[in-house]
């Protein structure tokens, strides 16, 4: 019994499990940054923040089938940015039915479109 309890303090210490990608800037957008997937009991959170010398609110963010260069077909469909600060946007959205395994085997990549052209990628990181 002590044993089982020391097993469900190390899981619980270990948190949900999650993973950082880096955001790569693309067509000379500027906008670099982070995202990061994390379980949770409410589902898969993605929250992305780009930074970027002239940040455009309302950009739609979408993980993809594929690697950056190659996307595929859009897999999740994620909130537009928001402002968050000076320089900086967000989106951060809740897939209440995925979880990171679903899209962390090396096969997806996140991209960020330019607001006024959706078929501009300004930002893209691969899932691994």
């Amino acid at each position: 019994m002590k044993q089982g309890r020391a097993v469900l303090l190390l899981l619980a210490a270990c948190g949900p499990a999650s993973l950082t990608v880096a955001m790569h800037a693309e067509n000379n957008s500027g906008q670099v940054g982070v995202a990061t997937f994390t379980d949770t009991q409410d589902g898969l959170v993605i929250d992305m923040v780009l930074q970027s010398e002239n940040p455009t609110i309302g950009q739609l963010s979408h993980v993809h089938h594929g690697r950056c260069g190659e996307i595929g077909e859009k897999y999740l469909f994620m909130n537009k940015t928001s402002q968050l600060d000076a320089g900086f946007i967000e989106s951060k959205t809740t897939f209440p039915t995925s979880r990171l395994a679903d899209i962390g085997d090396g096969g997806f990549c996140l991209n960020a479109h330019d607001s006024r052209d959706s078929s501009l990628y300004v930002s893209c990181g691969n899932i691994n």
